[in-house]
């Protein structure tokens, strides 16, 4: 009887000390994919304003690590209005935007967001009717 009355002690001491470290342990690794989100979005953004700003044919190639947790990436972009946004989407349905002053596209497949370290190559291209950038992600 008294093995049972310390295994329940313990056990009810246990449990919210558990608790509490998973509790933790996921919200730090939330909080540092959002960092490191944010520092990735930002690179982009800053070398990409660079890179059109050289004019074609300047490249320039990031590695980045990218976080797990992410859904997708997409650009939103309407460059007559000069609306044009890196978006970052998390599986839990949170967006993390970032935005550009200058004209950016891209297409991604799921293997361009998934965890692990990443080249981003930035190009400068030109036609007759617009300047932008665009960026690949491998």
């Amino acid at each position: 009887m008294e093995f049972m009355l310390t295994f329940v002690i313990a056990f009810f001491i246990l449990i919210p000390i558990i608790y509490v470290f998973h509790n933790y342990t996921s919200d730090s690794t939330q909080k540092r994919n959002y960092n490191q989100i944010n520092i990735i979005g930002n690179d982009i953004v800053n070398n990409a304003e660079s890179v059109y700003y050289m004019g074609q044919p300047a490249r320039l190639t990031l590695v980045e690590s990218m976080p797990s947790g992410i859904q997708s990436i997409y650009i939103e972009s309407n460059w007559t209005k000069n609306i044009n946004e890196l978006v970052f989407q998390f599986h839990t349905g949170e967006n993390v935007s970032f935005f550009s002053n200058v004209n950016i596209n891209a297409s991604f497949n799921s293997s361009d967001f998934s965890q692990g370290i990443k080249e981003i190559t930035l190009d400068a291209v030109n036609d007759s009717n617009f300047k932008w950038v665009e960026i690949q992600i491998e």
